[in-house]
């Protein structure tokens, strides 16, 4: 019963190490409480794709614009990455991605035609920041 049991132990670490060279690159340089935070870049990826191809052009620069920033909150509570250089550099590109999307929304309102005195484009504005 003993050799039985040790054997199954060598084979489900004989698993275990396969499974991590297989799959590590997916978990390599995380914390352990964050070990699968490559699902949660997978999503918001998706969400971008999602949001680019069936909104409009304004409410696609809206919603992408919300929908990065909070990712970029996500990121900065969470600190998923083992090197605080790595979450730095991260946090510092979710956050130029966010302004850049909330920039565009000034030239897209620009080539619109919208002006100041649109209350539309002013209240777009006060939503953002």
């Amino acid at each position: 019963a003993i050799k039985k049991k040790g054997a199954e132990l060598e084979e489900s670490k004989k698993q275990s190490r396969f499974l991590r060279m297989a799959f590590g690159f997916l978990t390599a340089g995380y914390t352990e409480r964050s070990s699968a935070w490559e699902c949660v870049i997978m999503i918001r990826k998706l969400l971008m794709v999602v949001i680019s191809v069936f909104l409009d052009s304004h409410a696609s620069t809206a919603l992408a614009t919300w929908t990065m920033f909070t990712f970029f909150l996500f990121h900065h509570y969470r600190k998923p990455y083992a090197s605080s250089a790595v979450n730095t550099l991260e946090s510092a590109s979710l956050l130029v991605i966010t302004t850049t999307l909330q920039l565009s929304s000034l030239y897209n309102d620009d080539v619109a035609g919208f002006n100041e005195d649109d209350d539309i484009s002013i209240w777009r504005y006060l939503g953002f920041w």
